[in-house]
């Protein structure tokens, strides 16, 4: 793991919608969602609903955690 290089990646806006609307559907407000790019295009694969962020934190360091945190505190 130590050569692993991750880049932050912004996804197209008509994605980020898409992946909203499945969120609503379901009624969550927070999840990981996992999509695959291949050949121009995004595959959604699935939705977890607890997050799984440490992984993501660590190799990043976005402390997605602390995000969110000051999100409920701020009451958003």
């Amino acid at each position: 793991m130590e050569n692993l290089r991750i880049i932050p990646f912004k996804l197209p806006n008509e994605i980020e919608s898409k992946i909203d609307s499945v969120f609503k559907k379901f009624n969550m407000n927070y999840g990981s969602a996992d999509l695959m790019y291949s050949n121009n295009n995004y595959y959604f694969l699935e939705i977890n609903p607890t997050g799984q962020i440490s992984f993501i934190n660590r190799a990043c360091n976005f402390y997605i955690e602390t995000q969110l945190a000051a999100k409920i505190k701020n009451g958003k």
